[in-house]
């Protein structure tokens, strides 16, 4: 799988702005269990994502999050490439 075309074709921006926002200040209401609100809080970056990514995320239990019609992923990790991520999901088995 060609990851690097992944990343340039699904991935469409950052929006760790957009995503405090709405939780604080806009009380956002997102109907999380325990585990994903855990996710969320050790999320370091937000990425606007096409549906089709989501889809295949959500599938290998990344925390995706809607708002505003837009699918974001939450990133624990930073520091390194994101390249890194994307094989590190969609190579993980489907039933973690």
């Amino acid at each position: 799988m060609n990851y690097q075309r992944i990343f340039e074709v699904e991935f469409y921006t950052l929006a760790n702005q957009l995503v405090p926002y709405y939780l604080e200040k806009e009380g956002y209401d997102l109907d999380l269990d325990y585990l994903q609100m855990r996710k969320l809080n050790e999320a370091s970056q937000f990425w606007i994502v096409s549906n089709w990514l989501a889809n295949r995320f959500e599938e290998k239990g990344e925390l995706i999050l809607e708002i505003l019609d837009f699918s974001i992923w939450c990133r624990s990790g930073c520091g390194y490439s994101v390249l890194i991520d994307i094989e590190n999901i969609m190579e993980r088995e489907e039933d973690e």
